[in-house]
């Protein structure tokens, strides 16, 4: 639920699964900027109202008490006209006196990966896939998928 309510500009209604003492962070490029009240989360939220996620990959562990649960997700997303791959790191907690499948987001980190200074970072760097044709045919498949939802991908991806 958590996209679809950026998507649709419904960030009051996403803040509505906070903690009360949340923390919500975003990243792009060089700046970070964290906040900790419902208003601020409720603001950041909005700055990104609009946004169109693609999401390529999500992984999730344990909490180190087992309660919650820590979860990455990846992808690419579309805002303000500029697209970009991004990671969200999302921490859930137990919700007080409810069933032990009901979960809050404690700590919300999202970064959106520019990519500046790559081609300087890492030069040309051949895939270990490159001549096997493997990656030429999942990188086409993910390309058209993109492009059928009208989504460009980031320079340099190479989809």
């Amino acid at each position: 639920i958590y996209y679809p309510h950026i998507t649709h500009s419904l960030p009051s209604d996403l803040a509505n699964f906070y903690t009360p003492h949340a923390q919500k962070s975003i990243s792009v490029g060089g700046a970070h900027s964290v906040v900790a009240t419902r208003a601020d989360i409720v603001l950041q939220l909005t700055s990104l109202s609009g946004s169109i996620f693609v999401v390529r990959g999500v992984v999730s562990q344990d909490a180190y008490d087992s309660r919650g649960v820590h979860i990455l997700v990846t992808g690419v997303v579309q805002t303000s006209g500029v697209t970009s791959q991004f990671a969200h790191s999302i921490s859930l907690v137990p919700v007080p006196g409810h069933s032990e499948y009901s979960f809050q987001i404690h700590n919300d980190a999202l970064s959106l990966l520019t990519n500046d200074g790559i081609s300087q970072t890492i030069g040309n760097v051949s895939s270990p896939m490159q001549g096997t044709g493997v990656a030429t045919s999942h990188n086409q498949y993910h390309g058209d998928n993109l492009a059928s939802q009208g989504i460009a991908h980031p320079p340099g991806l190479d989809l």
